[in-house]
């Protein structure tokens, strides 16, 4: 399966204080007492073993073996996401003259690193994270005079923007990259899916009144465009109740057609009306199947079991024409007729509509997808492009959505808490009207992983592993430290006062370090709160 794109949550690279710019020597004993910059001399003493580094590799082997070999798949495919991210950072740096000391994967103890030049190469024991260390990332660090010039702070505004915004590009490189694959190597059709036309009318629809016809190919909804079906849907049941206009082309024609949004058969009869209807028998009719106690067809006098005859004089009703014949006929008196137990009982009663449940617009039309094609080498690079910048658009939705509480909590309208009810009373099993036991909410690496666990075939990993990448490197650059987005905010306010004052300026990052502890805090416990939810509330689980 794929996920919904609105909802991953990577906080897999969103990283405790020793982060990819600014570590603090405290975190790591070996640069205890160590003047800021000259660590050259303790990294030679303290490179950890060989022997050591094999065996946690044989300890991960080990796991994968004895329980699941995604664990060191899922693992590694992590440590290769934040290698390069790290690397983006690194290799900039390096260019633009800055000195680099470490270039470590995971924290905590070292397991193993050799020196090259005057970087520290190595691998730590916890394999959460990533980080590099550039001399003078702030005013904090003491460095010596004669490597002053070689810091981070002492670069000009564009190198330090480029080696900041390194690590993020290149999570959008791999993300295009796999994307680019995908078309290539697997007809994959695209973030918005394949183009589609209508392909069924329903009868006593919005639509059939238009004079929608199978073929046609449908534009736009009230000025609005959509990519896709899914974004077609959503576009109708947001509309609200009244005139709809619908541009379609027909044989290449375009067409504007005019006429009224109904609500959805369904919503009519479960939220307007209280009445859950099922097919028990195609050629007797529709059998009332649940009803919801002093609602409106309760008030009726119909009963679990009842079959339709009739409504308002029209035989042989289904739940389309139903709906709409209660909804014609809203305020007036209103016959039903029906079979109960071998009887013909007819009831008739005044037609009053709840009109406290949340509207839902209804079109009637079913889709048709056109078949996938081979896009070509030159045609696909160009469409892993447009696909990028969607999956981006749908990610910086889901980040607006990441501060929604309701969002989080799961509060639902009441026609979601009606379908929650409807569903226990027909399964006699307990449903919570709550999402905490979907994936549509941020996951965290655990849930990434059971999500590739999941996947079916090689293009539903790649599928993933593009849209992680991209939210990782839009999530990085969040305004805010210790994310990359945070130092890029510092010295773009630096570039800027320095111009208006016309003197250089540095911000003091000691009035920054609260604020930077509470977004650590905040990151570490929506960690631990996604995590707690992939672990114990996953689906099937």
């Amino acid at each position: 399966m794929t996920p919904d794109p609105t909802v991953i949550d990577l906080t897999v690279d969103d990283r405790a204080p020793d982060d990819t710019q600014h570590v603090d020597p405290h975190f790591d004993p070996h640069f205890a007492g160590t003047p800021g910059g000259d660590i050259a001399e303790t990294q030679t003493n303290d490179n950890g073993s060989l022997p050591m580094l094999i065996t946690f590799i044989g300890a991960i082997v080990a796991i994968g073996f004895l329980k699941s070999w995604w664990i060191p798949g899922i693992l590694a495919g992590l440590l290769f996401m934040l290698f390069m991210h790290e690397l983006g950072h690194y290799l900039t740096a390096r260019a633009s003259g800055m000195k680099v000391t470490e270039f470590f994967l995971g924290f905590g103890p070292k397991i193993w690193s050799f020196n090259k030049g005057e970087t520290e190469y190595g691998v730590k024991a916890i394999p959460a994270g990533a980080y590099v260390r550039i001399i003078g990332m702030t005013n904090l660090d003491d460095i010596e005079p004669a490597e002053e010039h070689r810091t981070y702070r002492a670069q000009p505004y564009w190198q330090r923007m480029m080696t900041i915004c390194a690590g993020s590009a290149m999570h959008f490189l791999m993300a295009t990259v796999a994307l680019f694959v995908l078309f290539v190597g697997y007809g994959y059709a695209g973030f918005n899916g394949p183009p589609w036309y209508v392909d069924v009318v329903v009868e006593g629809s919005t639509a059939s009144a238009l004079g929608i016809e199978p073929g046609d190919e449908i534009l736009s909804v009230n000025d609005e465009s959509f990519a896709n079906w899914d974004e077609f849907g959503d576009v109708v049941s947001n509309l609200e109740e009244g005139p709809v206009d619908i541009v379609i082309e027909r044989d290449g024609e375009r067409l504007n057609l005019a006429g009224e949004l109904g609500l959805r058969p369904e919503d009519v009869l479960l939220d307007g009306f209280g009445l859950s209807l099922i097919v028990e028998d195609v050629d007797v009719g529709l059998e009332v199947g649940y009803l919801w106690p002093n609602d409106l067809a309760d008030q009726f006098g119909l009963v679990q079991g009842d079959v339709l005859v009739s409504a308002g004089g029209v035989g042989n009703v289904d739940q389309t024409s139903l709906a709409a014949l209660l909804r014609e006929n809203n305020g007036d008196d209103f016959t039903i007729e029906v079979q109960r137990n071998g009887e013909l009982v007819s009831l008739t009663d005044t037609v009053e509509l709840r009109t406290d449940a949340p509207f839902r617009g209804f079109f009637g039309v079913g889709p048709v997808f056109v078949p996938d094609s081979d896009p070509g080498v030159g045609t696909s690079a160009g469409l892993a492009v447009e696909d990028f910048a969607a999956i981006s658009k749908a990610n910086l939705v889901s980040l607006g959505d990441m501060v929604n509480p309701s969002r989080w909590f799961g509060d639902q309208e009441p026609g979601v808490q009606r379908r929650a009810q409807l569903q226990r009373a027909d399964n006699a099993t307990p449903v919570q009207p709550t999402e905490s036991g979907d994936t549509n909410r941020p996951l965290s690496v655990v849930g990434i992983g059971r999500l590739i666990a999941d996947s079916e075939s090689v293009q539903q990993v790649l599928f993933l592993f593009a849209i992680v990448n991209i939210f990782i490197g839009i999530f990085n650059l969040v305004p805010l430290l210790p994310l990359d987005g945070g130092h890029a905010l510092i010295a773009t306010y630096e570039r800027a006062r320095s111009l208006a004052t016309r003197r250089p300026h540095r911000v003091d990052a000691t009035k920054l370090i609260p604020l930077t502890w509470v977004v650590i805090l905040l990151l570490v416990g929506v960690g631990v709160w996604t995590v707690t939810l992939d672990i114990f509330s996953w689906p099937g689980s």
